[in-house]
This record gives C-alpha cells, sequence and structure tokens, in this order.
C-alpha cells in the first residue's frame, strides 16, 4: 500500500474486488437489512389479528370474516411490498456496481489493514478511520464486511489475508470496535 506502512498492522487483507465480489456483498447487506425491518410484517399482524380477537372477544363474526379478509388481502400487500423493495434495491444497487466498475475498472486491488485504526486503499485511494466511524458489522461465509457511518463498504475476504487470519480478526474487531 501506498503512504501506509503494513508492517505497522498485525491484519493485513488484500484481494481483487470484482463485479462477482460486489454482488455477493450486495446481496449479504440487503439480506441483514431485510431481516432487520420487521415493522411491515408487524403492521400486517396488527391489522389482520386485531379484528379477530376482538370478533371473537365479542362473539361477533363479522369481524372475524373480516379478519380473515384482512388477512389473505394483507399477505398479498405485504408480499408486493417485498417484492417492489427488494427489486428497487436491487436496481440501486447494481446501478452503483456497475459504475463503481466503469470508474475503476473489472479488477480493482482492495486492501484493508487493520490494527489500532482501520486502513484501506482502493484502487490508489488511501484512508484511515477509527473504529468510532465503524457502524455495523456483518458476518459472511467468505467476508467480513464493516459498514462505515458514511456507507463506505470494507469487505474482508476470508482467504485474503496477507498477515493475521480470519480467527483472529474476529475477536480483535469485536474488542477494538466495543
Amino acid at each position: 500500500m501506498e503512504n501506509l506502512n503494513k508492517q505497522n498492522y498485525p491484519f493485513v487483507n488484500e484481494f481483487e474486488m470484482n463485479e462477482q465480489i460486489m454482488n455477493e456483498i450486495a446481496l449479504g447487506i440487503w439480506n441483514q437489512r431485510k431481516t432487520n425491518n420487521k415493522i411491515p410484517l408487524f403492521l400486517y399482524l396488527v391489522i389482520a389479528i386485531a379484528p379477530f380477537i376482538y370478533g371473537v372477544l365479542s362473539g361477533k363474526t363479522e369481524y372475524t370474516l373480516l379478519s380473515a379478509i384482512l388477512i389473505f388481502i394483507g399477505f398479498f400487500v405485504l408480499l408486493a411490498y417485498l417484492v417492489i423493495s427488494a427489486l428497487r434495491n436491487k436496481k440501486k444497487c447494481l446501478v452503483k456496481i456497475h459504475q463503481t466498475l466503469e470508474k475503476q475498472g473489472n479488477e480493482i486491488p482492495f486492501c484493508v489493514c487493520i490494527g489500532e485504526e482501520i486502513a484501506y486503499r482502493f484502487n490508489g485511494t488511501t484512508k484511515s478511520i477509527s473504529y468510532h466511524d465503524v457502524d455495523q458489522l456483518l458476518y459472511m461465509d467468505m467476508f467480513l464486511v464493516l459498514i462505515l457511518k458514511n456507507g463506505i463498504v470494507l469487505p474482508l475476504w476470508k482467504f485474503g489475508f496477507q498477515k493475521g487470519n480470519w480467527e483472529e480478526l474476529i475477536p480483535y474487531i469485536k474488542q477494538m470496535i466495543h
């Protein structure tokens, strides 16, 4: 890494970023966000179950019937919401990936050094950040992804270690963030 002494870091992770890796990371981030967003499901359950409970407790069968209709309609509305949301997010993500590939090329050298601070180099640009800048850790099969507060995504590939290793990195990062 230019302007960065790798010897000062206990962990150095380097690999070539390409479209397949970017897609895999984007899918992992989307899956994480999708599972964290429980509001539509919660609203669906409240709207569908409340009339049913009222109908059973009051003995009014029309509310039980209303609940069945709301469950049926609500299921399709929720499904449509999830599909539209997924397609919209996928389109946004693909646009970002293609813009990056057009700007940087198909194989982009990527390096992350981890020590008392985090330093990264993406296609010639080198930056250092503190652990306070990390907003979220995302664990995937082949990647540990650091999502920064400013939206930058720093992936660490399981087999990209030039210094240190995967098994030591996970507890180290957890300790440094907390």
